[in-house]
């Protein structure tokens, strides 16, 4: 009884799974096209380009990794690093808000 809830529950994990990729593809697009725009010259175009390279490696392994090796390595990283997690998730936070403002204006 117990296991076939729980593979109903990695079917709905798996489809929202591809959902979070593709919203995070999406990101990196949106990301990618706004890199020009976002002040700082070809600098800062190619610190957003490489983030949206790092967020597209990131929706392809949240795509074929299982929730709970996802849920395992996230925190592993924060254990590990905690300082540059914070920092670049910032970042991440940063560039994703001017591109996406970016793309309004």
């Amino acid at each position: 009884m117990g296991g076939g809830g729980y593979q109903g529950g990695g079917q709905q994990s798996s489809g929202q799974r591809g959902g979070v990729a593709g919203v995070i593809e999406r990101a990196a697009d949106r990301l990618r096209d706004a890199g020009p725009r976002i002040p700082g010259g070809d600098r800062t175009t190619q610190y957003a380009n490489r983030a949206a390279d790092g967020l597209r490696s990131t929706a392809d392994y949240v795509r074929t990794a299982d929730a709970k090796a996802v849920a395992n390595d996230i925190k592993d990283t924060v254990r590990r690093h905690p300082t540059e997690t914070l920092i670049g998730a910032l970042i991440a936070g940063f560039l994703v808000g001017r591109a996406f403002r970016g793309g309004r204006g």
